[in-house]
């Protein structure tokens, strides 16, 4: 209430019995030993753990039904009105997320969110000696008298990184003899692009979030970490090493968006000017470096 969100009550239809066997599982389960846990984002959180601990003290007199998929939407599908609002999250957790938040959900595991609960718990039976109950006796709203509002972020993902683009296109052209500029906007560009690489490679490699595996996103970003590295060699080596490595970059990007409608998970569509910007200064840096020969030789 007091950050502006509105609340929902569902009081339950449970026997005195149940209640206290809820509240006993409710006080073991705040014990130290037991109140941590490994969260993750769609099998184990906060809102499951709801329903987990309400089938542990109904067990077989509850008839619940989950909410039907009729849209065979996907995990990632139904979290991203959620986070509609706050563009550059949503841009973040679909970045993140690999091909297991894809996978569209059987009933049984839909109930990862709080609206989705909610609408379960509406349509749940209980049964009460030889009488079947409706699980919600009674749900109550409560609105605060300030709604909270979030503001869109006034520049978003997909702006910013076609701004990007074009502005790094003008100063290609316009600037094109300033090799000291484009010695440093290449490294701060790999560099970052490479530490998202970093980020995604711990996040599937080294964390215990099953969702956060299989990304294809590590295809385009990872390499830019060796980009980075190599422009910190001398000119010589710069010059053997580096043609061949920004070759096969370009054609890893060309190669993606080949694939793009064929990749077994929603790519945020934002990322485009990156990849597009990404290869052209791929392209730029080996032409350089091919000319840097030329001028070597003669």
């Amino acid at each position: 209430m007091n950050d502006g969100r509105i609340i929902t009550e569902q009081r339950l239809n449970l026997t005195e019995n149940q209640t206290k066997r809820l509240y006993d599982f409710l006080e073991n389960n705040a014990r130290p030993e037991n109140r941590y846990y490994s969260y993750e984002f769609f099998y184990d959180n906060c809102t499951t753990r709801i329903y987990e601990a309400v089938k542990a003290v109904a067990g077989d007199s509850i008839h619940f039904q989950e909410p039907q998929n009729s849209a065979k939407n996907s995990f990632r599908q139904f979290i991203n009105p959620y986070v509609k609002s706050v563009s550059w999250v949503k841009f973040g957790i679909n970045l993140l997320l690999g091909t297991p938040a894809d996978r569209n959900p059987p009933e049984s595991e839909t109930l990862f969110l709080p609206d989705l609960l909610k609408e379960g718990f509406s349509h749940a039976r209980i049964q009460q000696a030889d009488t079947s109950l409706a699980l919600v006796s009674e749900q109550r709203f409560y609105a605060p008298q300030k709604r909270s509002v979030i503001s869109p972020a006034r520049v978003s993902p997909t702006l910013s990184f076609w701004f990007l683009l074009i502005t790094s296109l003008l100063a290609g052209f316009f600037y094109r003899t300033n090799h000291t500029f484009w010695f440093w906007f290449d490294r701060l560009l790999f560099g970052i692009i490479g530490l998202i690489g970093v980020l995604i490679i711990f996040l599937w490699f080294f964390s215990s979030y099953p969702s956060t595996k299989w990304n294809w996103n590590i295809v385009w970003s990872a390499p830019a970490l060796s980009a980075f590295i190599f422009s910190f060699m001398g000119r010589k080596r710069l010059s053997e090493n580096y043609k061949v490595f920004l070759v096969l970059y370009a054609a890893i990007f060309l190669l993606f968006l080949l694939s793009w409608s064929f990749i077994p998970q929603q790519i945020p569509s934002a990322i485009l000017p990156l990849l597009f910007l990404l290869g052209f200064r791929s392209i730029k840096k080996q032409s350089e470096s091919v000319n840097q020969e030329m001028v070597n030789v003669l």
